[in-house]
């Protein structure tokens, strides 16, 4: 249905188009075609200002239509934001022009009833979840991270020293509202078991969950790049004290642990909170708490207890990503990431081992699962160094963030890149002759059978409503 909608209304934009070329949209990014997600993502969000939904111009219509109009412009604001850190590419919309309230409570739209609301800028704190319900507030915090998250797409540690006077007070005002955020977080909102099992009674745990996976990642994606390294890339955006420096160390081992144990929570516990735990926010998560591991594993003292504790957390999110590869094809490229972190870390700074015959592996076999090298081959925009991708600087930041960011370019072109700076013979690979004539962006298949046919049932992350949908409510 989606997809014929989507073939059908190019041209003649609905709430059903808008939300069938969402439902594309996330159905590509877990079959790890992120271009066609993010092709069908501005295809949602170009439809969506077409027919004005980021502003309140419909008092005119039932309440209830009105709120599905929010919540499908909403909606994709979460895709925009999602698909934009997921597939390394500009974020869409400007939230300057946006005027619209949050999504009501579960309550107030399952029943019809009329409800003010908040515009995200005037959004009560301390967070009444109580009163308004997660939705409200798990957007505020999805704002903040995105706006963390931009730093790395927009150039990381390198955009911040080139805009030096405007982005570092922007950095710094960032830190503070996140950091207010945080403290602003009622006991209540909290991580707990308890305060899990009542976010479930109130049908809101997924909600809840990637709530706190959010807003452990922006703390820690704010800071990871400032990680002191060996080669001389501590923190230069400005003068940095010592105290600095072991607070910014703080907050990522910090966000790291957190996000890890949280994981583990839900990972022994019943089937219905690891169905939660499998999101792509709790994937972007566990990815960068992984980095920050293999930090205090290799660079902040390896022969540590800590270091040994820090593979074990390595092991157990590789564990997590494995078993998400029966679903969803994605997670292969988020474990294929994992590996390749693992690689640049022994490879700065592990033994000084030559792979001359290509028979070893770089990391310890009890760190990850045996298969994480059976790879399906994907429909991916071909892209090489210089014509697409960029070019990886020796700096450990850089590689990282290139790491981070492309785990769903294609495979071959960002290993090869990645590899390029690698000091061991092991890591000398040849262009393919898949390459050497350019790249493509489709395969003929593609051509041929039009747009991929949909197959999932149900798609966690878009913003259902109670009850069943009618014609008259555009769902």
């Amino acid at each position: 249905m989606a997809r014929q909608y989507s073939r059908q209304s190019v041209d003649l934009p609905s709430i059903r188009s808008v939300q069938a070329n969402l439902i594309l949209a996330l159905r590509e990014l877990l079959t790890r075609t992120s271009h066609k997600a993010w092709i069908f993502t501005g295809m949602a969000i170009r439809q969506a200002q077409v027919l004005r939904l980021g502003r309140e111009y419909y008092s005119r219509v039932s309440n209830r239509q009105m709120e599905v109009q929010r919540r499908t412009f909403w909606a994709c604001l979460v895709m925009d934001r999602l698909v934009s850190y997921g597939c390394w590419r500009p974020q869409m919309i400007d939230l300057d022009c946006v005027a619209i309230n949050l999504p009501c409570p579960e309550n107030s739209f399952a029943f019809e009833q009329p409800f003010g609301g908040h515009k995200l800028g005037a959004l009560p704190f301390p967070c009444d979840s109580a009163g308004l319900g997660m939705l409200p507030y798990f957007i505020a915090i999805l704002v903040l991270w995105a706006q963390a998250t931009y730093i790395q797409i927009k150039g990381g540690r390198r955009y911040i020293s080139q805009q030096l006077g405007s982005s570092a007070s922007s950095l710094s005002d960032l830190e503070t509202k996140l950091e207010d955020f945080h403290k602003s977080i009622p006991v209540s909102m909290q991580w707990s078991a308890q305060n899990l099992k009542v976010f479930r009674h109130t049908n809101q745990e997924g909600l809840f969950i990637n709530f706190h996976f959010l807003l452990l990642n922006a703390r820690c994606v704010m800071n990871q790049e400032y990680l002191p390294y060996p080669d001389g890339t501590a923190s230069n955006y400005a003068e940095i004290s010592h105290e600095r420096q072991e607070a910014i160390i703080a907050a990522c081992v910090y966000s790291s642990e957190t996000t890890i144990t949280i994981m583990n929570e839900l990972w022994h516990a019943d089937d219905i909170s690891k169905r939660h735990l499998q999101s792509v926010f709790a994937a972007a998560a566990l990815l960068s708490a992984v980095n920050t591991q293999l930090w205090l594993r290799y660079v902040r003292d390896p022969d540590s207890e800590t270091s040994q504790r820090a593979q074990i957390r390595v092991q157990e999110v590789a564990t997590v990503l494995e078993s998400w590869k029966t679903q969803w094809p994605v997670a292969d490229a988020w474990l294929r990431t994992l590996v390749s972190l693992c690689d640049l870390y022994e490879d700065a700074y592990g033994p000084n081992i030559d792979y001359d015959d290509g028979s070893q592996g770089r990391h310890d076999s009890s760190m990850l699962p045996n298969n994480v090298n059976d790879v399906q081959e994907r429909s991916v925009a071909r892209l090489t160094e210089g014509n697409g991708l960029p070019e990886i600087k020796t700096r450990m930041v850089d590689r990282i963030r290139f790491t981070l960011l492309s785990s769903l370019e294609d495979l071959d072109a960002r290993e090869r890149a990645l590899k390029a700076s690698m000091r061991t013979a092991r890591y000398q690979v040849a262009v393919s002759e898949d390459y050497a004539g350019g790249f493509e962006y489709w395969n003929s298949e593609d051509l041929e059978l039009g747009l991929p046919e949909l197959y999932l049932d149900e798609w966690p992350g878009l913003f259902v409503g109670p009850g069943s949908a009618t014609e008259n409510d555009g769902v």
